[in-house]
């Protein structure tokens, strides 16, 4: 069974492959969808740049913008809470 996960108002739907919250779809690229998912499933965790791009992108050669883009695109669905549930840290 694909997971869900809850955090704050959303709700990350595996098996339907949507993002929620109390007003209903928020849409996301697949791509985002995926980087999201695999945070998630390592919540809490410092998850590296290489981590996140070796499981959405496996197998694949594609630049950091990519995954730039679809963490900034995630943001921007989980409006101003974005900046707080997915953090970056520096090197």
């Amino acid at each position: 069974m694909a997971p869900r996960y809850v955090f704050g108002r959303w709700t990350l739907d595996c098996a339907r492959g949507t993002l929620l919250d109390e007003s209903g779809d928020i849409p996301l690229r697949p791509k985002s969808f995926d980087v999201l998912s695999h945070l998630l499933a390592h919540a809490g965790q410092l998850v590296t740049r290489d981590e996140v791009m070796a499981a959405v992108w496996p197998n694949v050669t594609v630049t950091e913008e990519s995954l730039t883009q679809c963490v900034s695109e995630i943001r921007q669905a989980l409006g101003g809470a974005g900046q707080s549930i997915i953090r970056t840290v520096p090197k």
